[in-house]
């Protein structure tokens, strides 16, 4: 079996990961090889792979094309995204991998475009029941709840589309609301003063079945990922977050983050891709690599 990971960048682990399952999986040496891509030959994953190729930036208009390209001439089994750019581009393509006998690890189209668009997730979110921030993406609602003391300062703002935490604050007044109202694209949260967590999930790819989860605090942010984190152990967690995919169709690895607080827990977004933190999970023993390399083996 080889595997291709694609916008590999900084992911080292992840390519070793990937090697080591391949290694355990019972194949003969020289038969599993882990081939990263990216589009800046100074991706360090690049060169811990046993092969690596450039392609062009996930927005190019051949980007799809030269991953399908590589694919064929590596001999790829199993297709790995990394980044958000990449995700709907290649859920857009899905046919053209399955049809080359590919496993590619993304979620149907659908659900890659709803967790692309953060109020979309809302609303999904508050139709199914599944708790969740209140959210405003219209300015005179939001006038008119904090006039009538149904919503108060402070608040918190973000892109509706977006990726690494570009363009989040804290609105603490008028001055700074109106300041987010004229980012174009922009909507609002209710603060969360709890605790945020980050929760890696992997969703069979042939089942639909949730086969694990891995749930930590977040203690430092870097770059809008979770640099240091606790491992976290809640039935309440694992609950929630079962009763979230239930009404969901996700597939492969998923990144979630949520907040805790006295009423229980809020699911803020959805990335359905592996987490930058996957590592953290992985470490505590949650190998959700081999999971999917079985998957891709026609296993669950």
């Amino acid at each position: 079996m080889n595997v291709l990971i694609l916008s590999a960048g900084k992911r080292v682990m992840m390519v070793r990961y990937l090697q080591r399952a391949l290694a355990g999986a019972g194949l003969q040496a020289g038969t599993g090889r882990v081939i990263a891509a990216d589009c800046s030959a100074l991706a360090p994953a690049l060169y811990v792979a046993d092969g690596h190729a450039a392609v062009p930036r996930a927005d190019h208009p051949e980007y799809v094309d030269a991953v399908l390209e590589l694919c064929e001439r590596e001999t790829i089994d199993l297709c790995l995204p990394s980044i958000d750019a990449e995700l709907e581009p290649l859920a857009r393509r899905a046919s053209d991998f399955s049809q080359r006998g590919i496993m590619l690890m993304i979620s149907p189209l659908h659900y890659v475009q709803l967790a692309g668009d953060k109020w979309r997730m809302h609303e999904f979110c508050v139709e199914h029941g599944i708790r969740t921030p209140r959210t405003w993406i219209d300015p005179d609602l939001l006038a008119s709840d904090i006039a009538s003391a149904h919503a108060s300062f402070p608040f918190f703002t973000k892109p509706r589309t977006g990726a690494g935490s570009a363009g989040i604050r804290v609105v603490n007044d008028e001055r700074e609301l109106a300041e987010a109202w004229a980012r174009p694209g922009a909507m609002v949260q209710e603060f969360m003063a709890g605790e945020p967590l980050d929760v890696d999930a992997y969703v069979d790819m042939i089942t639909g079945d949730v086969c694990a989860i891995s749930a930590k605090a977040k203690l430092r942010m870097r770059d809008g990922t979770a640099d240091k984190t606790r491992a976290v152990n809640d039935p309440a967690l694992t609950a929630f977050i079962l009763d979230f995919c239930s009404v969901t169709d996700f597939r492969g690895g998923l990144d979630i983050d949520l907040f805790w607080d006295d009423a229980g827990y809020s699911l803020l977004e959805v990335n359905p891709r592996f987490g930058w933190a996957y590592a953290h999970s992985h470490e505590c023993g949650a190998d959700f690599i081999s999971l999917m390399v079985s998957n891709a083996a026609g296993a669950v």
